[in-house]
């Protein structure tokens, strides 16, 4: 059982991804809480493949990923430094706008049950290993509906290399700047 489970036992999508740092993790965590888009050139770009083209909006490459995923609607769900950062996002993600319910706390993602979303999770977890830390990063995607699900697994089909190279290159962000620090 890892802190995942009580927060979205049930899921239809998943995605793992993991990377070695050779620094503790308290400083991986560190780094990886401050990354910024700009440090993430390849995510950047998929992004803009994922707009269709239209501009991601980069008219402050120097505010934290964090500060960017909580105004596009991104829930912290557990933060415990050094170890775990799990956060959430309900939304209709299939659509351009991606459909995003505006929830303010961990509750109100835990409650969420409205039809035609999908629930989505993403833990970072830092893992002392003796070379350093090993980042885990998983997703899980639960849908509150049957058409939901059926949209989802469309979009999943499309999105899911992208979606495994945006948090590949987040690591590698993350991996680069702690190890030089």
């Amino acid at each position: 059982m890892t802190q995942l489970d009580p927060i979205l036992p049930e899921y239809e999508e998943s995605l793992v991804e993991e990377r070695i740092v050779r620094a503790s993790p308290a400083r991986v965590f560190e780094t990886f809480e401050n990354l910024k888009i700009s440090d993430m050139r390849l995510a950047k770009f998929l992004a803009g493949v994922r707009n269709l083209g239209r501009p991601v909006d980069t008219s402050d490459e120097s505010s934290l990923l964090g500060e960017d995923a909580r105004r596009f609607g991104w829930v912290t769900l557990l933060r415990d430094p050094g170890r775990q950062w799990i956060v959430g996002l309900v939304g209709r993600v299939w659509r351009r706008d991606f459909g995003v319910a505006k929830l303010e706390e961990r509750d109100a993602f835990l409650r969420f049950q409205e039809p035609g979303y999908a629930k989505i999770v993403v833990s970072y977890r830092f893992d002392a290993i003796p070379e350093g830390t090993r980042i885990v990063s998983e997703t899980r995607v639960h849908c509150t509906d049957e058409h939901a699900a059926r949209r989802f697994r469309w979009y999943w089909r499309v999105i899911r290399l992208g979606a495994s190279l945006s948090v590949r290159s987040g690591l590698r962000a993350t991996q680069r700047r702690a190890e030089a620090a």
